[in-house]
């Protein structure tokens, strides 16, 4: 049987009339379908529900990574798929393509869409200096700050105030843990039902950091730049032996206090590391380590945006170590319950990513500027920018990617306006490639859909089935470029 979506666009018609009967269907308010040899969705009634499909039917959303869905599809009233739109869940996670939906068809509609996403760098001050740091440059370069903390809460209230669903990414140009209320901020959006994806270095270890962030966080992503306490020292600079075995006890600690309080489907626990020549060797060792202690997922990265900007290169045996480390640990570890993601090519010098960059289908709009904006430190006491999007190389330099400099002082509120929204869009439409490709290609294609589709009326997930047993996540050829005409 052909997996659905493995194959090419143009071979979509083909490839459905092959694997169908693999396929479930969410729709936003939880009712299942099944998809008919004729494309269509045909509605299943609760009693004839399958246990794979009453599983699908009540996951929270982080287990949608567990159970991941294969794609979006654009249905008519009728239940005909009119379009489809193939990616990874982890794009979105806490959230699912489906909360974009209604802010999309407010902007479409001229109405002022909420965002659905804010991605904050909390404070540019960071407790390490790892060699290839994408903000080390700006941090050395400008006075650390971080964001007032009154400015903040001031932003999740009034976002929080339209009732719509909300979430927020902590990571960025420094280590979250350090500004100085982070603690207060997490409280603050746990208490409000605000889901929270952040990203920390992890060597902060009190007992009130490690219960909040157990407490109030969605998505908890640990970034271990080097996989070995000797290559962590090399990368990060710390001067401690046994930085990462320390870090590991934290990461412990956070996943026993999960259980403790009962929020094993409401959190989702990861690593982040990178490919690097330092880590050559100890990779396995390290994965081993991971699983063991019962992580959800491990994600390897490419050194971004090249090694060569570093002055880094893969000499011939660090290149076949690589090589031959993670051929073993996805033979190894691949029905260990650990989802684990590797770059499908790591050794090219310029650099190289999980997917190709792709033209937008919309031009003339930047749905990320519009769902998903970033507040960043602005180097001055007190206040911050709030700009376009997090991804663009040009939003922390570029004022014309900004929509206010002086966020404090302005308000948040008195700065989304229809009229910001829309001269912003002259500013972002001239993005001819997008550094965020996945998620904001697929809202872009939902946007697509709307005006260029009148007969779709919906959107649902789709979940193949027959991908159910593949415990690890190898973005080898999974990733579709081209929209589906």
């Amino acid at each position: 049987m052909i997996p659905l979506f493995a194959a090419k666009q143009g071979q979509y018609n083909r490839t459905m009339n092959n694997a169908c009967e693999s396929i479930t269907a969410l729709s936003r308010g939880g009712e299942i379908f099944r998809v008919s040899s004729e494309k269509r969705l045909v509605k299943v009634a609760a009693p004839d529900l399958s246990p794979l499909e009453a599983q699908i039917r009540s996951l929270t959303k982080i287990e949608y990574f567990h159970h991941p869905f294969s794609a979006i599809a654009a249905v008519s009233q009728t239940g005909k798929i009119v379009s489809i739109w193939k990616i990874h869940p982890n794009t979105f996670y806490p959230l699912t393509p489906l909360d974009f939906i209604d802010p999309i068809s407010d902007f479409y509609r001229g109405v002022l869409p909420t965002p659905v996403t804010i991605f904050t760098d909390l404070t540019d001050k960071c407790n390490l200096s790892c060699n290839m740091c994408f903000a080390r440059g700006k941090r050395e370069s400008l006075p650390q700050t971080s964001i007032p903390t009154y400015a903040y809460l001031e932003t999740l209230r009034f976002v929080k105030s339209s009732d719509k669903i909300f979430s927020q990414g902590i990571s960025g140009g420094g280590e979250p843990s350090i500004h100085p209320d982070f603690l207060e901020i997490l409280d603050y959006s746990g208490r409000n039902n605000i889901s929270t994806f952040v990203t920390t270095n992890g060597s902060r270890s009190d007992a009130a950091f490690i219960r909040s962030i157990s407490q109030n966080t969605s998505v908890l992503v640990f970034s271990l730049q080097g996989v070995s306490n000797k290559s962590y020292g090399e990368i990060t600079g710390s001067n401690s032996g046994s930085a990462l075995d320390s870090i590991l006890k934290n990461i412990q600690a956070v996943i026993r206090n999960r259980g403790l309080f009962d929020r094993e489907k409401e959190l989702l626990i990861g690593v982040n590391s990178i490919v690097h020549p330092n880590n050559s060797g100890y990779y396995f060792d390290f994965v081993r380590r991971l699983v063991g202690i019962g992580v959800d997922f491990i994600h390897f990265n490419p050194v971004l945006p090249s090694l060569k900007k570093y002055g880094l290169h893969f000499n011939d045996f660090q290149t076949k170590k690589t090589q031959e480390e993670f051929s073993l640990i996805f033979q190894q570890f691949g029905g260990a319950g650990t989802f684990i993601r590797a770059p499908e090519r790591i050794f090219l010098n310029e650099g190289t990513y999980y997917f190709d960059p792709h033209l937008r289908k919309n031009p003339d709009v930047c749905l990320v500027s519009l769902l998903q904006p970033c507040i960043i430190p602005s180097g001055k006491p007190d206040q911050a920018i709030v700009a376009t999007c997090r991804f663009h190389p040009n939003t922390t330099e570029n004022p014309n990617f900004w929509y206010t400099d002086n966020l404090g002082p302005t308000s948040f509120k008195s700065i989304w306006t229809l009229d910001n929204l829309h001269n912003i869009q002259i500013q972002t439409s001239k993005c001819a490639e997008c550094c965020s490709e996945r998620q904001v290609m697929a809202l872009d294609w939902m946007l697509h859909v709307m005006r260029s589709m009148p007969e779709a009326r919906d959107f649902y997930l789709l979940f193949d089935s027959a991908k159910e047993n593949d415990n690890v996540l190898r973005f080898y050829k999974t990733i579709e470029n081209s929209y589906n005409e």
